[in-house]
């Protein structure tokens, strides 16, 4: 049973001072001298370099700007605040590129810019007429909050349709909580250059085959509905709840199954760095991978439509697979301590009495 990975020696030292002045509505950032040494402070600091100060105005928030820090969701909306990528020229989009990939792995990364590509295949499944930007691969937006830099609270998130990334840096510590990824379709199921991709595929075939393993009885705990939820049952709430655990308890696993589930939890946080996964991974086993229950809700069949939920103290994991005939996957990761750096900032406020 692997509790622990060999922790990769790297020092995430990043982001930011929030500014004191704000304007009427507490948006717009009063950006000081940044001061940057690590790989996302400096790539912040570029791009907000590269832009004009109108698009750099639209970009930048006060940390303390929690009506927008604080709220996320990922559906196709036109009216975001933050900079949209599109609306950037090749080389303000190059370095906005440069800046997310800072906060990914290379295979996180990867997902997201192929959940982005997946608006062209709406385009022809929805039949929508041209000149329409309701789908529209560069309609995603980028704000940044405080002032980055390696020692202050500083963060950012990259968010639109199916993406909401969230990035919060207090102290040299590093929040990434929520982090949503969705696929619609789940599979591409037109002729296309893209058919039979599944960009989030890994990840249901994986949470279907730890629950498929179960025995019998296993499986009639870890049941918790004999329909598929219909959608993440957490929603977009800035602070993610459930009322109880439920499902199947890590301690009636076996020391395999406990393995898998282990395995599964670890596919999911790997759209990060690696050190920023150890980060992440090693707060999970601090708090108890014996607290850990799995979920299961709906058909078992690839098809069915399905959810899966891995839920400890502080942790929730969501997948789900209900809309358009389960065809249409939703992903969600939360840190019900951590989310928007709250952990991390009450840490910080207390060792800087103010």
């Amino acid at each position: 049973m692997k509790n622990q990975l060999v922790l990769i020696c790297m020092s995430l030292a990043y982001l930011c001072s929030c500014s004191s002045s704000k304007s009427d509505q507490g948006a717009t950032a009063t950006l000081e001298k940044p001061t940057a040494t690590s790989p996302m402070t400096s790539a912040a600091v570029a791009f907000l370099d590269g832009l004009t100060p109108e698009l750099k105005q639209k970009a930048t928030f006060d940390f303390d700007f929690i009506q927008h820090r604080e709220e996320w969701n990922f559906v196709p909306l036109d009216d975001r605040k933050g900079i949209r990528v599109g609306h950037l020229d090749d080389a303000q989009q190059k370095l906005a590129f440069e800046f997310l990939k800072t906060g990914l792995s290379e295979k996180g990364y990867t997902i997201a810019r192929e959940i982005m590509d997946l608006e062209n295949i709406l385009v022809i499944k929805e039949k929508q007429k041209p000149g329409s930007d309701y789908r529209n691969p560069t309609k995603y937006f980028l704000s940044v909050f405080g002032t980055p830099s390696d020692t202050e609270p500083w963060g950012w998130k990259y968010e639109g349709h199916h993406l909401s990334l969230n990035y919060s840096s207090i102290s040299g510590k590093l929040s990434v909580t929520p982090a949503f990824l969705g696929s619609n379709p789940a599979e591409v199921d037109i002729e296309h250059a893209m058919k039979g991709k599944r960009v989030l595929g890994h990840r249901e075939d994986e949470g279907r085959t730890f629950m498929k393993n179960l025995d019998q009885d296993q499986q009639q705990k870890a049941l918790v509905s004999q329909e598929a939820y219909p959608e993440i049952v957490t929603g977009t709430e800035s602070y993610a709840k459930l009322e109880k655990f439920e499902g199947l308890s890590y301690r009636d696993m076996t020391e395999q199954q406990q393995a898998k589930l282990t395995d599964l939890i670890q596919l999911h946080l790997n759209i990060m760095k690696p050190e920023v996964f150890e980060e992440q991974w090693n707060k999970i086993v601090d708090r108890g991978l014996e607290n850990l229950y799995f979920a299961w809700a709906g058909g078992l069949e690839k098809g069915q439509k399905h959810y899966y939920r891995i839920h400890g103290p502080a942790t929730i994991i969501e997948y789900d697979n209900a809309q358009n005939n389960g065809n249409h996957a939703h992903i969600v990761w939360r840190d019900t301590e951590d989310d928007f750096g709250r952990d991390l900032l009450k840490e910080h406020h207390q060792k800087n009495k103010h």
